[in-house]
């Protein structure tokens, strides 16, 4: 978003399906989108309150994750399977800031997973 501090992902390490989002305001929830597809290019979300937010993912889906001393980790379990080789998955992130804009939430950057 324009008018606040962006949330940002934050990769673990090579092989590792932990992911972080930081610079977040302490004490506030975070939703985490998952996707089998990206948005492509990303849809405005300025329709709904939310200037200069994009949505680079479908809400295929939603849970939240907690957000403590500006930090909001989460882990993705993903079995090692063959088959996963070469699979994406879009992630992106909202969290709660109700000074941000109207909608009360702010979009991460998108993220796209390439399982190999």
């Amino acid at each position: 978003s324009s008018e606040s501090t962006q949330p940002v992902h934050q990769a673990g390490a090579v092989g590792d399906s932990r992911r972080s989002l930081a610079d977040l305001h302490s004490g506030l929830i975070a939703l985490q989108t998952l996707s089998l597809a990206p948005v492509n290019p990303g849809i405005s979300l300025g329709f709904l309150g939310m200037p200069g937010c994009t949505a680079y993912a479908n809400l295929d889906a939603v849970y939240t994750i907690p957000v403590s001393s500006g930090v909001a980790s989460f882990s993705l379990p993903i079995p090692y399977q063959t088959n996963l080789v070469g699979f994406e998955l879009a992630v992106q992130s909202s969290v709660f800031d109700p000074t941000a804009n109207a909608f009360g939430f702010i979009n991460s950057n998108g993220l796209l997973l390439s399982l190999a």
